[in-house]
């Protein structure tokens, strides 16, 4: 898909190819949403009773309540991708809003996921994290005006970006399930079951903003030595 959108866009511009994404989705999924259907059955009552909240002590309740997690994080994603690209269109420094982008998601994931005793704690961790982690995406297109001036060559760092992100979306899966430990300890970090996923997520987050920051500090010093 980034490949194509990258011919589209050479050929055609932006407006065509954006109408032109439109209308696809719109004709592949439009067809479909007559054959959803409802989960619920219909009532036999017109008028609902109390409401018998003694799902609450239910396991499976909890199992399912973790969806509210997810909900929270693909909202504060859409928050960080609109204020992260904003502000990366010459507004602030790039490799600023990359490293902090990068340590705060480090920040986040290593003392509020690993150190969390509640679901008020993962919740600021949802926002935070989906904030600040989501926003290192929408500066794809930014990173690669700054790597080269060039048009296409521009179009084809950000559909390297898209493959990159997309293989690590396939490998994420496995490494997980390795990371993953067979017990739990209610109070230690991560609860022990998923210590070394908290910590191979904030390594990586650290090294990205190592890298950044040591490129940075290395030109500078380029372009002061005599």
């Amino acid at each position: 898909m980034p490949f194509a959108c990258e011919a589209m866009l050479n050929k055609y511009g932006y407006p065509t190819t954006l109408r032109a994404i439109a209308i696809g989705l719109a004709v592949l999924t439009g067809p479909l949403l007559p054959l959803l259907k409802g989960r619920l059955p219909h009532s036999e009552y017109s008028t609902a009773g109390r409401t018998d909240w003694s799902f609450l002590k239910k396991s499976l309740f909890w199992v399912y309540y973790g969806a509210l997690l997810l909900a929270l994080l693909s909202i504060s994603q859409v928050l960080g991708q609109l204020s992260f690209g904003y502000l990366s269109d010459h507004r602030l420094n790039l490799n600023l809003l990359i490293t902090i982008s990068t340590v705060i998601s480090a920040i986040a994931s290593l003392a509020l996921w690993g150190l969390a005793r509640s679901l008020d704690v993962l919740i600021i961790f949802s926002f935070i994290y989906g904030f600040f982690g989501a926003g290192y995406v929408a500066m794809w297109a930014r990173m690669g005006s700054a790597v080269s001036n060039e048009p296409t060559a521009a179009l084809a760092t950000y559909s390297l970006f898209c493959v990159g992100k997309g293989v690590g979306n396939v490998v994420a899966g496995p490494i997980s399930a390795s990371l993953i430990r067979p017990i739990t300890e209610i109070g230690s970090y991560g609860v022990m079951k998923y210590k070394a996923i908290i910590l191979f997520t904030g390594a990586c987050m650290l090294g990205s903003t190592v890298s950044v920051v040591a490129w940075y500090v290395r030109q500078k010093t380029w372009l002061r030595a005599p």
